[in-house]
């Protein structure tokens, strides 16, 4: 027997008391079954009957296969009330979407527009104006009872403003149409017969086509997949929900002490460095107001491109000319002083151009969603550091120190997301749990996305604000971590087989190259400043550490497809583009093949996988322009980093199936979080560091194994770190 199921549930987070309210089902045979449980409005628990718990319970054992949108949410929802869906026999909808269209959207509404021709939004739209109608009703009348918002304690995933619909406070609350029918009737407010039958229906309406949906989506994706020979693929990337869900039951530990420490510490820094920047603007006679957290304002603006302002010489009117859009001067009259009052005429005053040049930086245009040719001035991350390749002085300090501020900016908002996510660890004061929301299918391609909170952007880079120390393992408990060796630069070098980028991976300890591509991009791009310095390992970067950096910046931009005239700016050298691919022309090569590839067929694959599919690797659609073109920029990139998340992918697979094999023997070891090519492992703490250090050798050498797995074989290095007391605190092995 094969069936669909889909849950209702009062909010996401599960672990802070969200519980399934409602479970449908839907047959082959078209027959929809569900069960809906009264919810007790001021604690938000539903009434769940045992005879409801046995029936879902014997359904789910007698089917063969359950179709299911996002199964891993279904299954820990499920697991909260008692109720074990088997892992294999799982069917999940959203995987399978992201195999057939991976940068299509993969919510249920719009998959079953594209793959069934069918639209169920209006069941939502429904479900979502009689919820609404009843909280405006229960805000009213029933202030006592639980409603969902934004800052309500035990709900820290609704917020009002976030673009997923599953955030929105509205629909944490389809529960409560049905609740206040039956607080009505059973008040004497209303009879029976004079309830709006659509405050009992709205919802299991919703629900049940959801599951009946799911299930005639799943067949017909099936039937697409088997029919593009992507079966055997399916099958093993089905496995990542359970790995996935596996890691959120467990949750990652949170040192609460440090991080409120920290909090506090580094709003104290942001304040020196705000009055810095102020001081440093002040100094050209500009008056800085800075934006709030890591935004940029006008006023910002002014300062880094220079303003320019027309003023009336009669009255006060002033206005911002906002050239780094394209505005310019225009010999306009003051509008304040043409309107006509009672008393005079209106008088034609030409306004004053006035112009301060301020930091004078160039303006860096990217296109954003105002027309095919409309375009912004950008400080992003990418412009920020080709500023700082260009300039020195006094403008090279502002922009280090804004940049500064945004990292603790940026730090602050995330560690005030982890507190707000974190639960505490009864038995350990002072330790915290945080059970994100993993999503391996949330991208373009095949890396991860998290939520509630986000945990992909707990950086590593900068030790004094690293929030990797807001994280470790709990107390006799002990962390290892394990990163695979610079696995998307090994990938193109060895697929091309280009000969002096091999020769860095292999000779890592020596000369001219030391193991470091961009020293040999440095080699290649200014040659009379490298070469008499290549026998001293980081000689270059010390003595010529601009050209060292200008290296750095060339070398990533290009290698994630940045353009000639982009390439040549942040190398501050005409031709660099051309001269770097002449000079390795098997890897040119190499990204022309895949661009060529995705022109053709509109997708790259990843490389093979031999125990997986020895014929073909994961597709991955390629971007396009507006003008339906391929995005140059991706195709290469995309094959690049896909198939090193493909590596990281399968090792987790390996990975957690070892550590349920050793806890089936009684050691307690988990995956605990994967991020960028990185997987984490919490082990008991042995009597000294060596003791589990075996166990971490195994593992080890299951993700090394992904690269033998690849055709071509590529060699997949993984470093291995212990961690006592915090991830930021390691002892390299």
């Amino acid at each position: 027997m094969i069936i669909s199921l889909d849950t209702e549930a009062t909010g996401l987070d599960l672990v802070h008391g969200a519980r399934p309210f409602l479970v449908t089902t839907c047959a082959e045979d078209g027959t929809i079954r569900f069960w809906e449980w009264p919810v007790d409005p001021r604690t938000r628990w539903p009434e769940i009957p045992h005879e409801d718990l046995a029936d879902i319970t014997e359904l789910i054992y007698a089917a063969d296969l359950i179709y299911l949108q996002n199964a891993k949410f279904d299954i820990r929802a499920l697991l909260t009330i008692g109720i074990d869906l088997p892992w294999p026999k799982v069917r999940d909808t959203l995987v399978m979407g992201h195999l057939l269209a991976s940068n299509h959207r993969h919510d249920l509404t719009w998959m079953c527009i594209e793959y069934l021709g069918t639209d169920i939004e209006p069941h939502e739209l429904h479900v979502k104006e009689v919820t609404q109608a009843c909280r405006a009703i229960a805000k009213r009348d029933y202030p006592s009872w639980k409603l969902a918002d934004e800052g309500v304690p035990g709900m820290p995933s609704v917020k009002a403003s976030s673009k997923r619909d599953e955030d929105k406070p509205w629909k944490n609350d389809m529960w409560l149409p049905r609740a206040l029918a039956n607080e009505l009737v059973t008040n004497g407010h209303l009879h029976e017969q004079e309830l709006d039958q659509d405050w009992m229906t709205a919802c299991s309406k919703y629900a049940n086509a959801d599951s009946e949906h799911t299930l005639y989506l799943g067949l017909e994706m099936e039937r697409l997949i088997r029919e593009r020979g992507y079966w055997a693929i399916y099958e093993h990337r089905l496995q990542l929900p359970r790995v996935a869900c596996e890691m959120e039951c467990y949750g990652v530990t949170a040192i609460g002490t440090y991080t409120e420490a920290t909090i506090q510490e580094h709003g104290q820094h942001v304040a020196e460095i705000e009055d810095t920047l102020v001081a440093i603007a002040s100094e050209y006679g500009h008056k800085l107001e800075l934006a709030n957290g890591a935004s940029i304002n006008d006023n910002m603006r002014d300062f880094f491109y220079g303003a320019i302002q027309q003023s009336c010489p009669r009255c006060s009117y002033t206005k911002r000319v906002k050239h780094w859009k394209g505005e310019s001067p225009n010999g306009e009259v003051c509008p304040k002083c043409a309107k006509p009052s009672r008393k005079r005429a209106g008088m034609s005053h030409q306004l004053v151009v006035t112009k301060r040049d301020n930091l004078a930086l160039s303006v860096i245009s990217v296109p954003y969603g105002g027309g095919k040719k409309a375009v912004e001035a950008s400080l992003d991350k990418e412009a920020m550091a080709e500023y700082l390749a260009t300039t020195d002085g006094t403008a090279h300090e502002f922009l280090s120190l804004l940049l500064d501020k945004r990292a603790y900016d940026t730090s602050q908002t995330y560690k005030e997301a982890y507190r707000r996510f974190w639960v505490l660890v009864p038995e350990h004061p002072g330790y915290y749990r945080i059970h994100a929301s993993l999503n391996p299918c949330a991208t373009d391609h095949l890396r991860w996305g998290s939520n509630s909170p986000n945990l992909q952007n707990v950086s590593g880079d900068s030790k004094e604000i690293s929030n990797r120390a807001c994280f470790g393992p709990l107390p006799g408990r002990e962390w290892w971590s394990m990163d695979f060796k610079s696995i998307e630069r090994r990938i193109p070098a060895y697929e091309s087989g280009e000969p002096k980028m091999l020769e860095v991976f292999e000779k890592p300890d020596q000369p001219p190259y030391w193991g470091n591509l961009y020293c040999l991009t440095a080699s290649v791009l200014y040659p009379d400043e490298y070469h008499p310095r290549a026998e001293v390992e980081g000689a270059f970067k010390h003595e010529c550490p601009k050209l060292y950096k200008q290296s750095k910046f060339f070398d990533l931009a290009k290698q994630y497809g940045c353009g000639k005239r982009k390439a040549d700016m942040l190398a501050r050298r005409n031709g660099a583009f051309e001269l770097v691919d002449q000079n390795f022309p098997k890897l040119a090569a190499l990204q022309l093949h895949y661009l060529r590839l995705a022109e053709k067929s509109g997708y790259v694959e990843t490389l093979p996988d031999r125990t997986v599919d020895p014929t073909r690797g994961y597709p991955i659609l390629a971007s396009r322009t507006e003008d339906g073109r391929v995005l140059s920029t991706t195709p290469f990139n995309y094959h690049t980093s896909g198939t090193a998340c493909w590596c990281k992918n399968t090792a987790l697979v390996r990975c957690s199936d070892q550590c349920a094999e050793w806890r089936g023997d009684g050691f307690d070891a988990h995956v605990i979080l994967e991020i960028h090519d990185q997987i984490i492992f919490d082990f008991p703490r042995g009597a000294i560091p060596e003791e589990n250090l075996p166990r971490a050798m195994v593992l080890k050498g299951l993700m090394e194994q992904s690269g033998e797995d690849l055709i071509p074989r590529i060699p997949t290095p993984v470093s291995l770190s212990y961690h006592d007391e915090s991830w930021a605190k390691e002892v390299p092995i």
